[in-house]
């Protein structure tokens, strides 16, 4: 019976996380329309049309004549590393550039947890940079620890231009010298969005049913060992 109450509760809760990154569109064309599509076209002189459009860790946006568009995404990532022990550094392998137009109305940049990088005519991505010119000042971490990053990507085309801002989902990986360690990696995933009032009331829930189990059952022991190897979701 107490497993069938414990199913039942995580079947309807579980549901209810959602995906926490916002991606938000939209496409401007003057001067009949204004408005929050990813996508319009002016319907007198002067004809214009833009788009936009993204998803997870890339967004994009241009425009031609006298419309132009934006597109951003925002999330929060839990980044863990394995492959190595104690302490080491690392560069996300972020991306920004704009096209075509001279640049003229396009605007890229993206950043995740203080590193950033803006659009420029052919640059490379800040991995790249990174071993150039050490241009960025790596992110610290602990192999096995996980940690929180906000990841913010952000595009704009128009009048004849388009930007793009991407996150490859890759690190550069260093030691305390700054020498890539090889063999390290990286898990990624973004943190749950609960739904506010009634995961609430799915929490209360599931402590009445742990409550009503820890009576029947005497009283559960956590080791030391047990909560510290605990991750973050």
């Amino acid at each position: 019976m107490q497993n069938n109450f414990l199913r039942l509760a995580f079947s309807l809760c579980l549901p209810l996380t959602l995906p926490a990154g916002t991606l938000t569109l939209a496409a401007y064309c003057a001067p009949d329309y204004l408005g929050n599509s990813p996508f319009c076209i002016a319907q007198v002189p002067p004809f214009g049309s833009a788009a936009a459009s993204g998803g997870p860790f890339h967004v994009g946006a241009g425009g031609q004549g006298q419309a132009y568009a934006i597109a951003s995404y925002d999330a929060d990532l839990v980044i863990e590393f394995s492959g190595g022990t104690g302490a080491g550094l690392y560069v996300p392998c972020l991306s920004a550039n704009f096209f075509g137009g001279g640049g003229a109305g396009a605007i890229a940049d993206a950043n995740l947890g203080g590193v950033g990088i803006g659009a420029s005519p052919n640059l490379d991505g800040s991995c790249a940079l990174f071993i150039k010119y050490s241009a960025y000042v790596p992110i610290p971490f602990v192999f096995g620890v996980p940690q929180i990053q906000h990841l913010h990507l952000f595009a704009q085309g128009g009048f004849g231009s388009s930007g793009i801002a991407d996150f490859s989902g890759s690190f550069l990986v260093l030691d305390a010298n700054r020498n890539v360690i090889p063999g390290a990696s990286a898990s990624i995933q973004e943190t749950p969005e609960p739904a506010t009032g009634a995961t609430v009331l799915c929490g209360l829930a599931l402590a009445l049913i742990v409550r009503r189990s820890a009576r029947k059952n005497g009283p559960v022991r956590w080791s030391h060992r047990a909560a510290r190897g605990k991750k973050l979701v």
